[in-house]
């Protein structure tokens, strides 16, 4: 007589599952023993589809049936899988985890114009958001589910090289003088785009949500930030965060995100980007179109080219 054993319990129906002994006690949550004084004093146990030199082989379902005819509610089949988010041990001060908790926290920050209304000390992250009517944008522009254009930090130039310790406070407005950056950026994208009849950009339509946080937890959760939301103006038009380079380096190109919107002073100067205002809009959609579903409980992964896009000018 030959048998279907229990293998991968997607590919066997209950029905064709096989229990011994010992899945026979597990199933009823008693010993071995117990069981073999059950099979010895009890004419109504299951009787074994056949004996074997390791012991008696049952059908499953009917050693659950027995069981629950007795009042004991069986535990679950020795072949089904234990359903759990983790399958590993967690450690709350694993770093990834710390990185969560610093990503959560970020996310769960009011919006604020951009820049924030008054100064604040301190350093940190933020995430910017837009809700104008840029079509290339329009699939970010969701009230009740935004996705930030863009994700940032704002750390003492001293901290990347450790200078002062690694839990130092940051009493400069660090983070603030990096968001008002950003909003000056935008405003002079406004003002060119009103002089050129042009519009694109408006201040008025961007919000941002921030965090002070320590430096030494700032990296990695910009990272996670970045893999879970893949940023437009993170990953597919750069340049946003750069700043002047100088005279004697404004003869290279400027970035994409500035011939997509014009109007920073010093890259008006550049030459033209790698790629005109229709490829870089071409490559939004895109990149808006193949994204993944958005799962924060997941580990992302970056790819070389992007992890380098974590610099000083983030």
């Amino acid at each position: 007589m030959s048998f279907m054993l229990a293998g991968d319990p997607d590919r066997v129906s209950p029905e064709a599952r096989l229990a011994g002994m010992a899945e026979a006690a597990k199933i009823g949550g008693v010993s071995r023993q117990a069981v073999t004084n059950m099979r010895s004093r009890d004419v109504n146990f299951p009787a074994p589809l056949q004996e074997l030199a390791s012991g008696p082989i049952f059908r499953e379902t009917d050693i659950i049936r027995y069981f629950k005819e007795r009042g004991r509610a069986p535990l679950p089949s020795a072949y089904e899988e234990v359903q759990r988010k983790r399958t590993s041990r967690f450690d709350p001060l694993d770093r990834v985890n710390l990185a969560q908790s610093v990503e959560r926290a970020l996310l769960e920050e009011p919006f604020n114009p951009l820049p924030p209304a008054a100064p604040f000390a301190g350093a940190g992250l933020y995430c910017i958001y837009y809700f104008g009517a840029f079509q290339p944008y329009a699939e970010l522009t969701s009230t009740t589910d935004p996705t930030p254009l863009y994700v940032g930090r704002a750390i003492p130039k001293g901290a990347r090289a450790g200078v002062g310790g690694v839990l130092s406070t940051v009493e400069e407005p660090v983070l603030f003088n990096r968001l008002r950056e950003h909003g000056r950026s935008i405003e002079q994208v406004e003002k060119h785009s009103a002089e050129s009849g042009e519009p694109t950009l408006r201040l008025a339509d961007f919000r941002c949500r921030f965090l002070i946080v320590e430096d030494i937890w700032v990296p990695l959760a910009e990272a996670l930030l970045i893999g879970h939301f893949q940023p437009v103006w993170n990953q597919i038009l750069q340049g946003f965060g750069n700043h002047d380079p100088g005279g004697g380096r404004r003869r290279g190109a400027r970035p994409d995100w500035d011939e997509l919107h014009p109007g920073r002073p010093w890259a008006l100067k550049q030459e033209p980007a790698r790629r005109t205002r229709e490829e870089s809009v071409e490559r939004i959609r895109g990149h808006l179109d193949n994204r993944l579903k958005l799962d924060l409980s997941s580990i992302p992964s970056l790819s070389e080219e992007q992890l380098s896009l974590l610099g000083d000018d983030d």
